[in-house]
């Protein structure tokens, strides 16, 4: 049985995570993404969860540069080191920025769906497809699933390599967890009075 609580991430971030908690996060990220993939019987949520991981790891990278660590950022800053093809794809298509961050992400996230009509498609040569009756614009899962795995191995490769982004990334990574609630948490919500 494997304990899903253990992030590896202590609640003080005086501490460093384990390493081998980062690379179990990592491998279980391609194994799922793969397990799905391979059924082809859930293209949406698959993609919602490239999105989600997308965003995720792209924090590290806006924080890097300096920048506000916003949602469209951390998105196509991402997509443009990591998933070059999808970025290159999109080069005539207007905002590539608020197109990935905002039209797929958000819509993913928050809607369920991509917002305005996009979509995605499989079984295709071309990256993305525009003008399609049914999506203005879509974007093949049989090129985004394999680029993004590919670039998660690369965003790893360098959390390994170098000290400096594995800080960073850690450091964006702590700020995201919390102790239970009730172990003396500044999150905890006042008691209720009744």
């Amino acid at each position: 049985m494997v304990d899903l609580s253990a992030s590896g991430f202590p609640a003080k971030a005086t501490r460093q995570p384990d390493f081998t908690y980062i690379e179990q996060g990592f491998r279980w990220i391609r194994e799922t993404i793969m397990l799905i993939y391979a059924h082809h019987q859930h293209p949406l949520p698959m993609v919602a969860l490239i999105f989600m991981y997308i965003e995720t790891l792209g924090k590290p990278l806006v924080r890097e540069r300096g920048e506000k660590e916003k949602t469209i950022p951390k998105v196509s800053l991402f997509v443009q080191k990591y998933l070059p093809g999808l970025w290159e794809s999109l080069r005539d298509r207007g905002d590539r920025d608020s197109l990935l961050g905002d039209v797929y992400r958000n819509g993913l996230v928050h809607q369920l769906f991509m917002k305005s009509g996009h979509g995605i498609h499989e079984k295709d040569e071309r990256y993305v497809i525009t003008g399609l009756p049914e999506a203005p614009l879509s974007i093949n899962i049989d090129r985004l699933v394999p680029e993004f795995l590919e670039g998660l191995n690369k965003y790893y490769q360098r959390l390994k390599k170098d000290a400096q982004f594995l800080q960073t990334f850690n450091a964006c990574m702590l700020e995201s967890t919390r102790p239970p609630q009730g172990q003396g948490s500044q999150s905890d919500p006042p008691p209720r009075k009744t």
